[in-house]
C-alpha cells in the first residue's frame, strides 16, 4: 500500500476550535502514470522562529503493490491522491521545500530545489484552513490548486462531528518557486 500523508481516524471538534490552534485540510495528489514517483512530499514550515512546527506532507508508493493497489482516497483523470489533516498552532506558514524520487533498479532519481522557496500561506485560529491540492506533475513540477468541491465533501463525510461553519479557504496566494505553479 501506499505511505498516507496525516490523516487521523478523528479530530476532536474541541481541540479543532480550541484558541490559538487551527486544523490545515487539503489534498496531495500525482499524475496517473506507470509508477511515476515513489515518492512525492512537500514540506510546511511555521514563520515563527521561535515555533519549531515542520510538517513534511508525504506520499510514498509501496514498491511490491501494482498500481491498483495504491490507498489513494480519490481516483481522477489526470490526478489521483490522497486527504490530509493536520492541527497545528495558528500563525503564519510556509512551504520552502519538495521531493519527487524515483527508483527504477540501478537508475533512481531526486529531484528538488536547489535552494529553499517560500510560499506563504495563514492559519487561522479556531478554524478549519483549506489549503488546497498539492499535484506532483508528470512534467516534475508542482500545481496548486483549489479542488474544494472534491475535497470538502470528503472531509465532512470523514468528519461529521467538526464544526464547518468555521471552514476557511486559505490557499497560497504566491510562489517565488519555478517549479511550483499556482493555478487560480
Amino acid at each position: 500500500m501506499t505511505e498516507r500523508p496525516n490523516l487521523p481516524e478523528t479530530i476532536d471538534n474541541g481541540l479543532a476550535q480550541k484558541d490559538g490552534y487551527g486544523v490545515i485540510i487539503g489534498s496531495l495528489s500525482r499524475a496517473n502514470a506507470a509508477a511515476i514517483y515513489d515518492i512525492w512530499s512537500i514540506s510546511l514550515r511555521s514563520k515563527d522562529s521561535n515555533m519549531e512546527q515542520d510538517v513534511n506532507i508525504l506520499g510514498k508508493a509501496s514498491t511490491t503493490a501494482p498500481f491498483v493497489a495504491y490507498d489513494f482516497d480519490y481516483k481522477e483523470k489526470k490526478y489521483s491522491g490522497n486527504l490530509f489533516a493536520y492541527i497545528v498552532p495558528a500563525g503564519e506558514y510556509e512551504f520552502y521545500n519538495y521531493r519527487l524520487f524515483q527508483n527504477r533498479g540501478a537508475l533512481s532519481r531526486n529531484w528538488h530545489p536547489e535552494d529553499e522557496f517560500s510560499i506563504p500561506i495563514e492559519v487561522k485560529s479556531g478554524a478549519i484552513n483549506y489549503i488546497g491540492e498539492y499535484s506532483a506533475t508528470k512534467d516534475y513540477f508542482w500545481e496548486i490548486t483549489s479542488n474544494k468541491a472534491r475535497d470538502i465533501p470528503l472531509f465532512k463525510a470523514r468528519y461529521p462531528n467538526l464544526d464547518w461553519s468555521e471552514l476557511i479557504i486559505s490557499l497560497p496566494k504566491k510562489s517565488n518557486e519555478s517549479s511550483v505553479l499556482i493555478k487560480k
